[in-house]
């Protein structure tokens, strides 16, 4: 098996050393999620990324869709006769783009941003007519002997699956570009997904997404298994989604450029703050292979060792008085591979005198900022609503790498103080299976079926109904929900939360992950404040897979 792995990467390195010495058959910039909108101050990131595929004489632009925040003819009229031309003033590089699901909404008037699906094609021929897009919204390009199979966000199966033949069928070698903004799933996660499914079907799939705002020092932005997946980075923010944390809202300014050799293809990833590349290129093999294909997850999971802190790194904790939160802070663990995050496990000492994990608050790492930028100290605040006064608990911090692989933790033991700030408890149930109701679907209308004590949860979403009351006071009041639930759910797979507003669609919060698989007992705390007087909250469960959950705890407190 090593032997393997370093025949490989002994491919990889040579491949890299001659990339530099021969020219490319021709180079593609590729760019997505610009979300422009009236204002020309959104076109900054999308401006510095194409001054660099000016400067490194891109022959074909791509935009891998979500091109402006919502409908706005004004941009797409601004990109295409003011923006664009400035910076290719004559000899233009050729134009792609996808058509994707924001360019089709609008506020309404309540101000939450919609779609109506019949009028999505209208607005796609608007788009088209102002950018001056050569191509339909499910289309195939061929360029310089190259097809590119370009796909709307709401492209059918039927239609995918008679392109995709076609195509094949006319190019019976070399490697399909397919653009289309949402990527296939990965690895054994849903792997009855539409696209997991038709993609798989062809090998020689190159296909090249947006939508997910990932950055490309992600390294989980490059996949290989049925086929090739690459994320085209994001010109405008991203999130993530973590076990029991809302992730902030952090700038994200990388793109990449693809120069297509005829036995390989070079990924470079640059950044429009300096305009300059950063970390080593991808680069893939063709023809595909799929028993030697550098980028299988478990190839570089075995061949990446698991991050590491110094010997002499410690936790440090300490809460704050009276007691509203423990801080916790680390120092970044620079030994062995890449962290790309920190799993943070709380544990409460049980009767028996063993500790038992109930709650994971996880964090990223500094992996998507410049070296010049990292702090090198990693930072979390945890709640005062994880713990119970005068308990014994014990905090453990744990790297994790880009593929999965941990790292010893650090850990350190914690009595919660007696005096704990003082919170008003509006609401506070032990059985609210009983006192709240759990419906089906967005407008939360049918009430989820119990079996044996657990909600059987179906749908994509569903809505745990919290009385208005329970959230009265002004813009700015600041609440904390606490959730108690027992979840089981099929390995790999994990429901996101929000507390939702309705009308209009406002989260109180970023999206949270459950803990997937079967957990029982984790707590989840929500902290915020509201937006405006008005506004009221539903616990909204989405995404993941259909499965069971039990809500064994609620309890929402006005913090003063």
């Amino acid at each position: 098996m090593m032997r393997r792995i370093f025949g490989m990467l002994a491919i990889s390195l040579f491949l890299g050393l001659t990339a530099a010495a021969e020219s490319p058959l021709f180079r593609v910039g590729l760019m997505t999620d610009t979300h422009w909108s009236e204002d020309p101050k959104s076109f900054v990131r999308t401006e510095a990324a194409l001054r660099v595929f000016k400067r490194e004489k891109v022959d074909m632009i791509c935009n891998l869709g979500d091109i402006a925040d919502l409908h706005y003819p004004v941009a797409y009229r601004y990109y295409r006769t003011k923006l664009f031309p400035s910076v290719f003033p004559e000899d233009p590089p050729r134009e792609l783009f996808v058509y994707a699901n924001h360019d089709a909404l609008y506020r309404d008037k309540h101000g939450s941003a919609v779609k109506d699906k019949d009028d999505i094609p209208v607005r796609f021929a608007a788009m088209r007519r102002e950018l001056g897009i050569p191509h339909a919204p499910d289309d195939r390009v061929v360029f310089k002997g190259y097809p590119f199979v370009i796909f709307q966000q709401f492209v059918t199966r039927e239609t995918m699956e008679k392109m995709l033949a076609e195509t094949a069928a006319e190019f019976p070698e070399g490697p399909i570009f397919v653009l289309d903004h949402v990527p296939a799933p990965k690895g054994d996660r849903d792997k009855d997904n539409v696209r997991r499914v038709v993609y798989g079907k062809y090998p020689r799939v190159v296909h090249i997404y947006g939508h997910v705002h990932t950055p490309l020092r992600d390294e989980n932005s490059i996949w290989q298994g049925t086929h090739t997946e690459v994320g085209a980075g994001c010109l405008q923010n991203w999130r993530g989604a973590l076990i029991g944390t809302s992730p902030a809202n952090k700038d994200c300014y990388e793109f990449a450029i693809m120069d297509v050799y005829r036995d390989k293809l070079v990924f470079r990833r640059f950044s429009t703050e300096d305009g300059k590349e950063f970390k080593a290129p991808w680069i893939v093999p063709l023809p595909f292979d799929p028993a030697t294909a550098p980028y299988r997850r478990e190839f570089r999971a075995a061949s990446v060792p698991a991050p590491a802190f110094a010997p002499d790194a410690q936790l440090t904790l300490k809460a704050n008085r009276p007691f509203a939160s423990l801080n916790i802070s680390w120092p970044e663990a620079k030994q062995g591979g890449e962290v790309y995050q920190y799993n943070v496990r709380i544990a409460r000492k049980e009767a028996d005198g063993k500790f038992r994990v109930f709650a994971r608050q996880d964090i990223y790492s500094e992996f998507y900022l410049a070296e010049n930028q990292r702090k090198g100290r990693l930072f979390r605040r945890l709640s005062n609503g994880f713990f119970e006064p005068g308990r014994q608990y014990r905090i453990s911090v744990t790297p994790v790498g880009f593929f999965g692989r941990e790292g010893t933790p650090l850990e350190a033991d914690f009595t919660s103080p007696a005096e704990v700030r003082e919170a008003v408890t509006v609401f506070e149930s032990r059985d609210p299976m009983h006192d709240l109701v759990f419906a089906s679907g967005l407008a939360g209308k049918n009430p989820v079926p119990v079996k044996d004590g657990f909600y059987q949860h179906r749908e994509n979403n569903a809505r745990l109904i919290i009385p208005k009351e329970y959230w009265a006071g002004g813009k700015g009041t600041r609440f904390r929900f606490t959730v108690d639930m027992d979840v089981r759910q099929s390995p790999g797979h994990a429901w996101t939360m929000v507390l939702r507003n309705p009308r209009p669609v406002q989260n109180a919060n970023n999206r949270l992950c459950l803990a997937g698989g079967n957990t029982a007992g984790y707590r989840y705390v929500i902290e915020f404040g509201k937006r405006k007087a008005g506004y009221f909250y539903d616990l909204l469960i989405r995404e993941g897979a259909p499965g069971e959950i039990r809500f064994k705890y609620v309890k929402i407190e006005r913090l003063l």
